[in-house]
This record gives C-alpha cells, sequence and structure tokens, in this order.
C-alpha cells in the first residue's frame, strides 16, 4: 500500500497533504515506503479503521534513530471513529504505521509549514 500526494499554499502556508486507503494486514509497516516531511512545521493525521485495532506510528529521524508508539495513549481505535493527532515535524523525518489486525483504513497526514519572505 502506498501515499497518495499533493501540495497547496494558502498564504504564507505551505500543505503537504497525503493519504493512504485500503486494506492493511496486521503487524505490518504500512505505506509501503514511508511518508517524509520535506519541511519543518506541524504534522496533523486524520485516521478512520473499518475494525478495532491499536495503531502504532514509527517516527523516523534523519539521524536513523525511530521511536514507535501507539495512538490514543495506547488504546483500541473503535471502528468508523475518527481520530486527529498532531506532532511537530522536522524535515526528513519518515512516518509509517502499524495495526494489531487487518482492517480497512483511511489516514490523511498534512505536513503544515510557514513560506520563508523572501529578503
Amino acid at each position: 500500500m502506498s501515499a497518495t500526494g499533493f501540495t497547496f499554499y494558502e498564504g504564507r502556508k505551505r500543505y503537504d497533504i497525503y493519504y493512504i486507503t485500503g486494506s492493511v494486514s496486521a503487524n505490518t509497516a504500512f505505506p509501503s515506503t514511508p511518508i517524509t516531511a520535506e519541511r519543518p512545521g506541524r504534522m496533523y493525521l486524520l485516521i478512520s479503521v473499518s475494525g478495532a485495532a491499536y495503531l502504532q506510528l514509527t517516527i523516523t529521524l534523519p539521524t536513523g534513530q525511530s521511536q514507535s508508539s501507539y495512538l490514543a495513549g495506547g488504546n483500541q481505535l473503535n471502528a468508523n471513529t475518527w481520530y486527529e493527532f498532531d506532532f511537530p515535524a522536522t524535515t526528513g523525518m519518515q512516518i509509517q504505521f502499524v495495526s494489531s489486525a487487518a482492517v480497512n483504513v483511511f489516514i490523511i497526514v498534512v505536513f503544515e509549514s510557514e513560506v520563508p519572505v523572501p529578503a
């Protein structure tokens, strides 16, 4: 499974938006190619799953250091419910997910950053 993305600008804000939708297998990392932040800023996640599952987020920094944590404080996500999470984003950080169960997912990843003003 891969992520599809696009970029748009609003004023001095840049939004890199990716979406992941489809069936995922239990305990398998997705998307197959990690999503990478191109600029520092904020990362927003909007997530819905078709069945109850624990969802793990792995963030890998450009240094190679990785950190994995279960979303929702380690609680199971309920079926057909929307969840929103936000984190600081650094240039080059990569993200992937792992579900504890085979489910259909719909995930929107938004990286929000400031566009520098020319001198």
